[in-house]
């Protein structure tokens, strides 16, 4: 886990256990760094349904959010904030 997770209190997830509570049609977001983006792009391509945001470091996508079954969510607009404070 890294420390961007700790302090956004992200508990580590299996795949496995992804891909369960989407079947059972629970909210899900999954937050991924750059070395995780195709994991999760591969995931949305699977499962339908999916909403997604990708945040830039330059050129290049360091982090995307991916949702499902998430009406009446907010999106990961913390996501967003945290970013912002951690490059101050």
């Amino acid at each position: 886990m890294n420390a961007a997770a700790v302090r956004l209190r992200i508990a580590p997830i299996s795949e496995n256990q992804i891909v369960q509570a989407i079947k059972e049609k629970r909210a899900v977001w999954v937050l991924s760094d750059a070395l995780d983006l195709g994991r999760v792009k591969d995931l949305r391509n699977r499962l339908s349904g999916s909403v997604s945001q990708e945040w830039f470091c330059g050129k290049t996508p360091c982090i995307g959010a991916v949702g499902w079954h998430t009406q009446g969510q907010k999106q990961p607009m913390q996501a967003r904030k945290f970013l912002r404070r951690s490059r101050e």
